[in-house]
């Protein structure tokens, strides 16, 4: 893994299938949480809608990057993002009835509480599981060893972001630059792990889980 930007990036997800998954039975679920709060009967028309509105769900989630890694995303972006595919999802069933001329056949109140109902639950479980990996990563589970070539601006921000955030599952072990200690912040002295160069061997030798690679000099600081 290399990024000149010195931004964390975000990855496929490893959970994705288990969050597709999920997604799916929560829309089902407040499907059918739905129809029996307003007491009416679940029959083939309702599990045609569901499906309708699942797959549109999945496949804009798939184009929005819903299932990347949540290492490095902000749960406001994945709220904003997950709002949004269900938004477009619904427009879409909405659709579907519309052009089918199948409305009549369902309860507009049941639907409108299906659409929000499904809404919270998609929301709901992922701030909880968003908790427990946070503090999973808190006690060194789930983890990725991440080390920085070039302690430019750019590195330092880098650092400081991984430092700061620890509930993001990645771990700073090693930086990498050629200037002498004296030359580098006292604040990342301890992380000094040698030159580029050795930096360089230990990443092809896949020592670490993920490299960034800093050196795009942006400022003209003693320190760069």
């Amino acid at each position: 893994m290399a990024n000149t930007t010195g931004t964390i990036q975000n990855n496929t997800n490893a959970f994705a299938f288990f969050y597709r998954l999920v997604d799916i039975v929560a829309i089902k679920l407040s499907l059918l949480i739905a129809i029996l709060f307003y007491n009416v009967s679940y029959n083939q028309e309702y599990f045609v809608m569901f499906l309708v509105g699942s797959m549109a769900y999945i496949l804009v989630a798939e184009s929005l990057s819903v299932y990347r890694s949540w290492r490095a995303g902000y749960f406001k972006q994945i709220i904003f993002y997950t709002f949004l595919s269900w938004a477009i999802a619904a427009v879409l069933v909405l659709s579907y009835l519309f052009f089918t001329k199948s409305s009549e056949d369902f309860s507009r109140v049941a639907i409108a509480i299906w659409f929000v109902l499904s809404y919270s639950f998609l929301i709901s479980w992922r701030y909880a599981f968003s908790i427990f990996l946070a503090k999973m990563r808190s006690k060194g589970y789930n983890t990725r060893n991440i080390a920085i070539i070039g302690l430019t601006k750019n590195g330092r921000r880098l650092a400081q972001q991984i430092l700061e955030h620890p509930e993001t599952g990645y771990r700073l072990i090693a930086i990498y630059d050629d200037r002498s200690s004296d030359r580098i912040d006292p604040n990342y002295h301890e992380y000094l792990g040698g030159s580029i160069k050795e930096g360089v061997e230990k990443a092809k030798n896949n020592d670490f889980d993920g490299v960034y690679i800093c050196l795009l000099y942006t400022s003209p600081s003693p320190r760069d």
